[in-house]
């Protein structure tokens, strides 16, 4: 799903960043809002609040819940922005460090033991994407060296063309 939407921000390249974040975020709210309320109706208030029980949160909840809201507002508008300005396969992969992140909060904030079969396998992650974004730098850095020398001769090929027939033609006074 995630893929599908970073694809979709690519074609909205036309349209403005915060136009694209404020129709996703009125969308979240429209649909979580149908969502709660569905399951309301559906569930019956047995799970005890539904939309009341917004109320029954403490404030350290509630910070925790509006500065998650903050830092996702702001990792949505820089992947928008990534997005908007350059090919989706590079932008992913840079967005593999999202791993990097979740571990260390993991350990540090959740206090959670990790896996030595999971350490490995986001080190494999890790190693792979990096390696495949070295490469595109590099490939692409290097095409554009070339690029640059391939136009320079091509700017000297025609001045010497220009150069020669301006030696050909005869002077007129």
């Amino acid at each position: 799903m995630l893929a599908i939407a970073c694809v979709l921000i690519r074609s909205l390249r036309a349209i403005p960043g915060p136009v694209v974040v404020f129709y996703h975020a009125l969308g979240g709210l429209i649909i979580t809002a149908s969502y709660m309320g569905f399951k309301d109706y559906y569930y019956g208030d047995s799970s005890g609040g539904g939309f009341m029980k917004l109320a029954e949160y403490s404030c350290d909840q509630y910070n925790v819940a509006l500065l998650g809201s903050i830092f996702y507002a702001g990792a949505f508008i820089g992947s928008n922005m990534a997005f908007q300005s350059d090919s989706s396969s590079f932008v992913a992969l840079l967005s593999y460090m999202t791993i990097v992140y979740a571990f260390i909060f993991d350990q540090f904030y959740f206090h959670e033991e990790l896996k030595s079969v999971e350490i490995i396998a986001t080190c494999v992650i890790l190693i792979v994407a990096f390696g495949i974004a070295y490469y595109k730098l590099s490939t692409q850095i290097v095409e554009d060296v070339v690029g640059k020398e391939k136009r320079e001769s091509d700017d000297l090929e025609i001045t010497a063309a220009g150069a020669n027939q301006l030696e050909k033609t005869p002077e007129t006074k």
